[in-house]
């Protein structure tokens, strides 16, 4: 995946440059999301991976008990 980049533009050009640059981008989102090798991760595996990191962070943050 490449990284995003931003519009590179004089002030009065900018407005245009914007839209041209913004249009260009959801174009490549919409390729890459159409591609026959997209690859997508089914929400609930999504949501059982972020529970876990929840879990575990939240642990961490518990007091130690002394023994």
């Amino acid at each position: 995946m490449k990284a995003m980049d931003t519009p590179e533009a004089k002030p009065a050009e900018a407005e245009e440059s914007y839209d041209a640059w913004f249009r260009r981008k959801v174009q490549e989102a919409l390729d890459i999301a159409e591609s026959p090798d997209a690859v997508w991760i089914p929400h609930e595996e999504v949501e059982r991976d972020w529970a876990a990191q929840r879990a575990e962070i939240l642990s961490l943050m518990q007091p130690k008990r002394a023994k």
